[in-house]
């Protein structure tokens, strides 16, 4: 899987992907969020409307550290900022797609922007903590914003590897789900193929590509055993029993030892 490089990042290869995804999923946050988004799913599924799911899901998305406190969940769950929830919830019926919410335009494009701006607004909130509850109500549609994930897919921040940081401002939101949307769309066959052979918690392609995104990003950081590198101008995440230092760009491949270098070539060169 190649994503296209972008002013601060070269291209990038997704190699590993499965690896990576049962790596995640060891993770207790994680893999009490994924069995929960899936719960959700089939309380949908049954008729349970997203409003009435709404005081779930909120505490919920803590388990992806969503950078919002309970103060901020009582203002939610309070008027006017529960109806702003209704209206997004609405206007991003469960049987859209990624697609779809891209494709909005006029009226329907601005009252989304209007409900995320709303609520990501509140003291102590942020676009990152609405984008963990909608990653859970709507998961086909919107991936986790950390600003991370907003640096690596579009460029419009700095890149960072601290997952405390949440400054990016609304405004990135539907940017956002247009990249989400496109690149679902250029590997669905194989993103389809991850989430049917994956043996944690059920997950479809859009899910899938959620959480390489969070792995690709900096999730790796957190974790032994992965180096984010560079191969004549492609860079990928890729195994390394013994990380260099990271300064802020790719590491020189040959950065890496004899063994785990010639595995990533193998792995860069597709």
């Amino acid at each position: 899987m190649l994503l296209p490089g972008h002013a601060s990042r070269p291209p990038f290869r997704v190699v590993c992907a499965a690896e990576k995804l049962a790596t995640r999923e060891r993770l207790p946050g994680a893999h009490g969020y994924d069995r929960a988004a899936h719960a959700l799913r089939v309380a949908g599924a049954a008729g349970v409307s997203a409003e009435t799911l709404l005081p779930l899901v909120l505490p919920t998305s803590w388990m992806v550290n969503a950078p919002a406190s309970s103060r901020v969940f009582q203002a939610w769950l309070s008027p006017p900022l529960v109806e702003a929830w209704g209206g997004l919830l609405e206007l991003m019926d469960p049987g859209m797609s990624a697609a779809d919410l891209a494709a909005a335009g006029g009226e329907e494009a601005a009252l989304v922007a209007t409900c995320v701006g709303a609520l990501a607004g509140v003291p102590g909130s942020s676009l990152a903590a609405v984008s963990k509850v909608l990653a859970l109500a709507r998961p086909r549609m919107v991936p986790l914003m950390d600003d991370a994930a907003i640096a690596f897919a579009l460029g419009t921040m700095p890149r960072t590897l601290e997952k405390a940081t949440a400054t990016a401002k609304p405004d990135a939101f539907l940017p956002m789900v247009a990249w989400f949307a496109r690149t679902i769309a250029a590997h669905d066959l194989e993103l389809a193929a991850l989430a049917a052979r994956h043996e944690g918690a059920s997950l479809d392609a859009p899910q899938v590509l959620d959480r390489l995104l969070w792995f690709e990003s900096f999730g790796y950081a957190d974790m032994p055993g992965w180096a984010w590198v560079d191969h004549d101008g492609v860079a990928a995440v890729v195994p390394s029993r013994a990380r260099p230092r990271e300064k802020g760009a790719p590491l020189p491949i040959d950065a890496l030892d004899p063994d785990d270098r010639a595995r990533a070539r193998v792995l860069l060169d597709g």
